[in-house]
This record gives C-alpha cells, structure tokens and sequence, in this order.
C-alpha cells in the first residue's frame, strides 16, 4: 500500500481566502487533491481549511510550507494537520514506525548525536466541532426558550398592540 487518503487541515490562513481553489493548490503541494469539505470554507465555522487529499505515505509528512497568494505581497506559512493520523516517526517525518525504531534516530543515538524530531505531536489535526444549534433548534419548541431578539420584539409587539 503506497498511497492513502487523508482529511487535512491548513491551519494559519488570511481572513477570507478559505477558497475551494486554495485548497486544491494545497491539497496537490502534499499529494493528490480529492476534494474540500465545503463547511471549512466559511470563516467563523473552524479556524482551517479542510480537505481530503491522497498521499503517498512512504514520503515524509509535510508540515507546512511558505505560499504566498496572488492579493497579497508577502509570503506565509501555512501549517498542516492530519486528521486520524497513525504511527508516524518524529524523526523522518514518515508514516509506519516511531522514532525509537527509526533508523536515523538509532543511528544518531549510537553516534551520540542529539536527535531534533522535528516532528511533533501536533501533526494530528482537530477534531470538528459539533454544532450545538441543531440540539437547541430541536428543543426550541418544547423548552419554550425564545432567543433573545425574538423574545425583545414579542415583549415590545405585545406591549404596543392592545
């Protein structure tokens, strides 16, 4: 097995440019772009871009990487997660193994090099967030629990209409 899907989010995006092209040019940087979860295209909803992209694991995971898009004159980092994310190795950066089985870590251990791992645990991506809104809609009616403007204009209606 060579090649695997993967959801990945990009974290440390510009306001506004979560863009179903962005995440496409994102999602071919790291393998083969699939497709975009449409939720993470709106700002406010998560605070990356998610997509689904296939990946060849025998490659060292990505971390990130400096774009630069086409409005803005500077370059950023982007920085990338991976949801679900096996065993992977904080020294190589690839997926099957862990670090103290990796072969460059053991090798630089018998070197007595102090290994970096590069890595971090932070490669694994967020989970998404579950709305409460659907939960609260379906109560709505039997808790009798208006939201507040609509409990304002129904207090002020009543008061004003005899």
């Amino acid at each position: 097995m060579i090649y695997s899907p993967f959801w990945v989010q990009a974290y440390r995006l510009p306001f506004l440019s979560k863009t179903q092209s962005l995440a496409k040019a994102l999602g071919n940087l790291i393998g083969e772009f699939i497709e975009v979860f449409q939720d993470s295209c709106f700002e406010g909803w998560v605070p990356f871009l998610r997509f689904r992209v296939r990946m060849d694991i025998t490659k060292p995971l990505l971390r990130g990487k400096m774009i630069s898009l086409p409005n803005l004159k500077d370059e950023f980092w982007v920085e990338f997660r991976y949801e679900r994310l096996p065993d992977y190795c904080m020294e190589c950066g690839r997926i099957g193994h862990v670090f103290n089985k990796c072969l460059i870590h053991l090798e630089n251990m018998d070197n007595k090099i102090e290994s970096e791992l590069a890595y971090r645990p932070s490669l694994k991506g967020a989970p998404l967030p579950t709305s409460s809104y659907d939960r609260y809609r379906s109560d709505f009616s039997k808790g009798n629990s208006w939201p507040l403007l609509t409990r304002l204009a129904r207090s002020t209606l009543t008061a004003t209409i005899p």
